[in-house]
C-alpha cells in the first residue's frame, strides 16, 4: 500500500472528489469525514398589514357565512315527517282538483252530510300543489318542499337590515324567530303567509333602499320593487286565506309614509314616491278581490 508523497496535502484539501460541496472534517493525520452544510432557512413572510379595508372584508364574508348557517338551519329543521291529518285532507283535495278540471268546486265533494253547502276553499292554490308533490315523490317530496319554502322564507328575513350596518344581528334574530316557530312549521297553508309576510317585507326594504331623494321621481329603478308586489298578491290570496295580513302590513306601510312626507321628517319619501305607493297599493287591495 502507496502513502502520500506529501500528508499534509491529502489531509489540507477540504473537498472530496467525489462529494462536490461537502466539508471534510480533519484531523492531524486521519482522513476526514463528509457532513452536510447547514440548510439555509428561507425568509419568514411579511405580514399583511391589518387595515379596515381588511376588517370590512373579513366582516363581510363573516355576515354571509351565519346568514346562510340560518338558512341551512331553517332547512334541516323543517325537514320533518307529515303527521297532520289536515295534511292528507289537503293532498286529497289537490289530487281531485288536478282529476276534475284544477278549479275550485262549488260544494264540498268530500262531505257525506253537506253536499249542498258552498265550500269557499281559499287555499285550493295549496292543496293544487300539495297534491301534484305527492303525486310526484310522496310524502319525502312533500317534506323536502316544505322544507324549501321555509328556508326561502328566512332567506328573506336575514337580508332584511339597514344601510351600512352588519347583517350578523338580523341572522341572530332570524334564528330567534325560527327556533320559536319551527315547532309550527308543517305542511299547511300557513307556511305560505310567512312566505308571503317576508316578501312583502323584502321588497319594501328594497324599495326604501333603493329611493334616492336626488334623482326624478320618474325614474323606473326606485319602483321596480314594488310593481312585483301585485303578482305576489295575485298568487298568494289563491294559496291561503291569511293574505290579508299582508295587505294589512302593505297599507299600514304607505299610511307611515304618507305621514311622514306630510311632516317632512329627515327620511321621507318624495311626494311622487308616495303616490306610486298609493298606486301600488290599490293593485294588491285589487288583486284580493
Amino acid at each position: 500500500m502507496t502513502t502520500p508523497a506529501n500528508p499534509q496535502d491529502a489531509n489540507s484539501n477540504p473537498v472530496s472528489a467525489n462529494n462536490a460541496g461537502q466539508v471534510l472534517e480533519t484531523q492531524p493525520g486521519e482522513v476526514g469525514e463528509p457532513t452536510s452544510m447547514p440548510a439555509v432557512q428561507p425568509p419568514l413572510e411579511e405580514y399583511e398589514e391589518l387595515t379596515p379595508e381588511l376588517v370590512e372584508d373579513e366582516a363581510i364574508r363573516g355576515d354571509f357565512v351565519i346568514r346562510w348557517a340560518v338558512v341551512l338551519l331553517a332547512f334541516l329543521l323543517a325537514s320533518t315527517k307529515v303527521g297532520d291529518a289536515s295534511t292528507l285532507v289537503q293532498i286529497k283535495t289537490g289530487q281531485y282538483l288536478a282529476s276534475h278540471g284544477f278549479l275550485p268546486p262549488r260544494n264540498d265533494v268530500f262531505s257525506a252530510t253537506a253536499t249542498d253547502r258552498l265550500w269557499p276553499n281559499l287555499s285550493w292554490g295549496f292543496d293544487l300543489i300539495l297534491g301534484s308533490v305527492y303525486s310526484l315523490a310522496g310524502f319525502v317530496g312533500i317534506s323536502a318542499f316544505k322544507a324549501l319554502v321555509v328556508a326561502i322564507t328566512f332567506a328573506l328575513v336575514a337580508s332584511i337590515s339597514r344601510r351600512g350596518l352588519p347583517t350578523w344581528w338580523t341572522s341572530i334574530c332570524a334564528t330567534l324567530a325560527l327556533l320559536a316557530c319551527h315547532m309550527r312549521l308543517t305542511a299547511q297553508p300557513t307556511i305560505v303567509t310567512l312566505l308571503g309576510l317576508a316578501t312583502v317585507f323584502f321588497l319594501l326594504h328594497r324599495f326604501r333602499e333603493e329611493r334616492s331623494n336626488d334623482l326624478p321621481d320618474a325614474q323606473p329603478q326606485q319602483t321596480r320593487s314594488l310593481w312585483a308586489l301585485g303578482l305576489v298578491f295575485v298568487v298568494w290570496c289563491n294559496l291561503d286565506s291569511r293574505a290579508f295580513l299582508g295587505l294589512s302590513c302593505l297599507l299600514l306601510y304607505t299610511v307611515g309614509e304618507t305621514l311622514a312626507a306630510t311632516f317632512k321628517t329627515r327620511s321621507a319619501l318624495a311626494p311622487g314616491k308616495v303616490r306610486h305607493l298609493w298606486i301600488v297599493t290599490a293593485i294588491c287591495a285589487a288583486a284580493m278581490l
